[in-house]
C-alpha cells in the first residue's frame, strides 16, 4: 500500500466523495478486471456464492497430524463466507488450539472476501449507471441486506435508473454528541462533516499534473486507479461520516490532537491488515491500539468509530483517558464552561465549524496575539466551501493591525506560489483560495472570508505529482 496515496485519500474522504470506492471509476475498475460493463456481465457478478457445509472439517483443526490440520484449514478457508459462523463458534469453544486456529482462518477469510465485496458494490453501482430498467428486479434483493454498504449502493442504483435522488442516511445524533467525548482542557474544538459522496474522476485530477517528456497521462490514470483498487481490496470500502477534533497543550506545552472519526468500516479487517503489516499494537482496556510512530496512536474500537491521537514532541498520548471517554460515552468537554459557551454560539449543523481560545503559548505568534477567541465555519456553495473566520480580541488597534497583516500574507502567498503553478498546476487551488481572501476589522474583531474550491480528484493526484515533477538536477522523463 502506497503511504502517500493512503494519506491523500484521507484528505479526499473529508473533502469530496466520502466513500473510498467513490475514487474508483466504474469503467476503469471493470477494465482492470477484464469484465465488460453490460447488464449480463454485472448480473453474473451478483450471483450468490455456493454455500458449503464445513461443520465436519472444524474438528480436524485439532487433529494430531499436522498435514491433516493444514488440509482442513485450506478447505475451510476456501469455503469463504459460509465458514465464518462455524469458525466463530469454534473460536469461542474455550479449547485453546481450536480457538487459535479458527481465529486465524477467520482473519484470512476476511482478507479473502474484501475483493469479493468490492466487486459486488462496483457491480451494483454499474447497474445503476447503465440506467436500464431491466436491472431493477436484479437490484431488488439487495435493498434489504444488512451487510455494510450493500443496501445503500442498491438504493442509489435504483435512484439513478428511476431518476430519483437518493440521500444516504447519516447517524446525526451520534455525530452531534461526539464532541462531548473530547478532553475538557481543549483550547480548540471543531467538526467536519463531509458532503455525501459521489464517484470522483481520477482522470480530472490528473489533468492538473504537468506531464514530462515521454510521460503517459493514461498510464498515470491507470496507476492511480490500481493503487486505489489494491487499497480497497485490502481494507474494503470505508465511509467517513464526520471528524470531530480537539487539541490541547500536553506536558511540554506542545499541542496534542485527538480526532474522533465517525465511520463505516470493517474494524476486524483493519486489525488484520495492521497485524499483516506488523504495525506495533497493544491492548488497552480491551481496545486495540496501533502505534505507527512514537507520537501517534490509532484506536479502532468498533466498525463505526476510529480515533487518531497525535502529539508533537516527546510527550505521552492520552490513550487511556480517551478509551475511558468511549466506554463511559463522556469526556470532560461538557464541564469546560468557557469552551462550551463558544460551541453554543456557532451553528454546529454546518459542515465545518471550529472554535477556540488563544492560550498564552500562542499569544507569541504574530497576528494571533491580538485575540482571545476565534471561530471558523464553512458553508457548502455547490462544490466549494465558503469559509468565515471571526477572531475577537481586546484591543481595536491590534485587531486592525492583525487584519492588515493577514491581508499582506495572502498577497505574499499568491506572489510566491504563482511562479510554481506552471510546473505544478494543482497548486492553482491554493492561489485561487488566497485570491478570495477578504479581511476586515471592526472594533476588537477581525473577520476574514475565503472560498475553498479544491477538487477531491485534484488532491488525489498529489502523490503522482510528487512522482512526476522533475527533481532539481534530474532530467525530465
Amino acid at each position: 500500500m502506497d503511504a502517500a496515496v493512503f494519506l491523500t485519500l484521507i484528505l479526499c474522504l473529508l473533502n469530496g466523495g466520502n466513500d473510498l470506492l467513490d475514487y474508483l471509476d466504474t469503467e476503469q475498475y471493470w477494465q482492470i478486471k477484464n469484465v465488460p460493463v453490460t447488464l449480463q456481465a454485472m448480473t453474473a457478478e451478483l450471483q450468490p456464492p455456493k454455500q458449503q457445509d464445513v461443520s465436519q472439517l472444524i474438528p480436524e483443526l485439532e487433529a494430531a497430524d499436522a498435514p491433516a490440520r493444514d488440509e482442513a484449514g485450506r478447505k475451510i478457508r476456501k469455503a469463504g463466507a459460509s465458514a465464518l459462523e462455524p469458525l466463530r463458534a469454534a473460536s469461542r469453544s474455550g479449547r485453546l488450539e481450536l480457538s487459535r486456529r479458527a481465529g486465524r482462518i477467520i482473519e484470512e477469510i476476511h482478507g479473502d472476501l474484501k475483493p469479493v465485496e468490492v466487486r459486488r458494490l462496483m457491480a451494483i453501482r454499474a447497474l445503476g449507471e447503465l440506467g436500464k430498467k431491466d436491472a431493477l428486479p436484479i437490484l431488488q434483493p439487495f435493498l434489504d441486506l444488512k451487510e455494510p454498504f450493500v443496501a445503500d449502493y442498491a438504493r442509489t442504483a435504483v435512484g439513478l435508473i428511476e431518476a430519483k435522488p437518493v440521500v444516504r442516511p447519516r447517524p446525526l445524533e451520534l455525530i452531534r454528541n461526539e464532541r462531548w467525548l473530547l478532553p475538557g482542557n481543549c483550547f480548540a474544538v471543531g467538526q467536519l462533516t463531509p458532503r455525501e459522496g459521489k464517484p470522483v474522476s481520477v482522470a480530472k485530477g490528473i489533468e492538473l499534473i504537468r506531464i514530462g517528456r515521454g510521460g503517459d497521462r493514461n498510464d498515470m490514470i491507470n496507476r492511480a486507479t490500481r493503487q486505489i483498487v489494491v487499497m480497497a481490496e485490502e481494507i474494503g470500502n470505508v465511509r467517513v461520516e464526520s471528524a470531530t477534533f480537539g487539541t490541547f497543550e500536553g506536558e511540554e506545552k506542545a499541542p496534542v490532537l485527538v480526532v474522533f472519526g465517525r465511520v463505516q468500516c470493517d474494524a476486524e479487517g483493519f486489525r488484520g491488515l495492521a497485524r499483516r503489516h506488523k504495525l506495533p499494537m497493544r491492548q488497552v482496556q480491551g481496545v486495540d491500539v496501533f502505534e505507527p510512530s512514537r507520537g501517534a496512536a490509532i484506536l479502532i474500537p468498533s466498525d463505526d468509530q476510529v480515533i487518531v491521537i497525535g502529539a508533537m514532541g516527546d510527550q505521552g498520548l492520552p490513550v487511556e483517558r480517551t478509551i475511558e471517554a468511549i466506554k463511559s460515552n463522556k469526556g470532560g468537554l461538557a464541564e469546560a464552561t468557557s469552551m462550551k459557551k463558544l460551541i453554543e454560539k456557532v451553528d454546529t449543523a454546518l459542515p465545518l465549524w471550529v472554535v477556540g481560545e488563544v492560550t498564552e503559548t500562542y499569544r507569541r505568534v504574530p497576528v494571533v496575539e491580538a485575540f482571545d477567541t476565534f471561530s471558523l465555519f464553512g458553508r457548502r456553495d455547490g462544490d466549494a466551501l465558503a469559509l468565515t473566520l471571526e477572531a475577537k480580541g481586546h484591543d481595536p488597534e491590534k485587531a486592525k493591525a492583525a487584519a492588515e497583516a493577514l491581508a499582506r500574507y495572502a498577497e505574499k502567498g499568491i506572489k510566491e506560489i504563482n511562479p510554481i503553478v506552471t510546473v505544478a498546476p494543482i497548486l492553482s487551488a491554493a492561489v485561487d483560495l488566497l485570491g478570495t481572501v477578504k479581511v476586515s476589522s471592526a472594533g476588537d474583531t477581525l473577520t476574514a472570508t475565503a472560498t475553498l474550491k479544491a477538487s477531491p480528484a485534484g488532491l488525489l493526484s498529489i502523490p503522482l505529482l510528487l512522482e512526476d515533477i522533475p527533481r532539481e538536477g534530474a532530467p525530465e522523463r
